[in-house]
């Protein structure tokens, strides 16, 4: 008997030397609750397709790449900063080192963009102004509106031709999917 008392305690000591520590269990499951709100962000957000076009600008698809990761993370703001300034970037590239607001000018001259196109272009200057200079914030719905808009505006640059824009700006807020999710609340850091 005393053989299978050694096996026991052995068994009993192996298995408590084994148990996982609290805090590595506490890690593991601040690990799977992270993962779950990535996961939930990227279902929130839909499909993510970069126009093929951006191939041409390596420097500026790798942001565009930076641009979801973020926004996976939850770093709304600098999502939101960074696919701005993604537009500016191409629009540069178009026409030269010229101020943001005169790059959205001449691609409204050139008639890239429309009359609607450059509402919107205007509209996000002025966001990433305020993203910028003020720290203002954003949340998961008002990100999700900049890089989706971005995207769009971006493939209208890089195909050239705004009479595609009205199809493009009907279908936005289709694409959105804001409103299958309750608003989010923000955590506090």
């Amino acid at each position: 008997m005393a053989k299978w008392d050694d096996i026991l305690i052995g068994g009993f000591i192996g298995a408590l030397l084994a148990a996982p520590k609290k805090e590595d269990v506490q890690e593991l499951n601040q690990y799977r609750a992270e993962r779950h709100e990535i996961e939930g962000r990227r279902q929130a957000f839909g499909t993510y397709t970069m126009p093929s076009a951006l191939a041409q600008y390596p420097k500026i698809l790798k942001v565009m790449q930076e641009v979801y990761g973020l926004y996976l993370l939850g770093y709304y703001r600098a999502a939101s900063l960074f696919s701005i300034v993604t537009i500016e970037a191409i629009l540069k590239e178009k026409y030269g080192a010229l101020k943001f607001e005169n790059l959205i000018e001449q691609a409204r001259a050139e008639s890239v963009i429309n009359q609607s196109d450059y509402n919107y272009l205007t509209g996000l200057r002025l966001d990433r102004n305020k993203l910028l200079h003020e720290l203002e914030d954003k949340n998961i719905d008002d990100a999700q509106i900049i890089i989706k808009l971005t995207l769009k505006l971006v493939k209208l640059i890089l195909d050239g031709s705004s009479s595609g824009s009205v199809k493009l700006f009907a279908t936005l807020f289709d694409d959105l999917k804001l409103f299958q999710h309750p608003p989010r609340q923000e955590q506090n850091l």
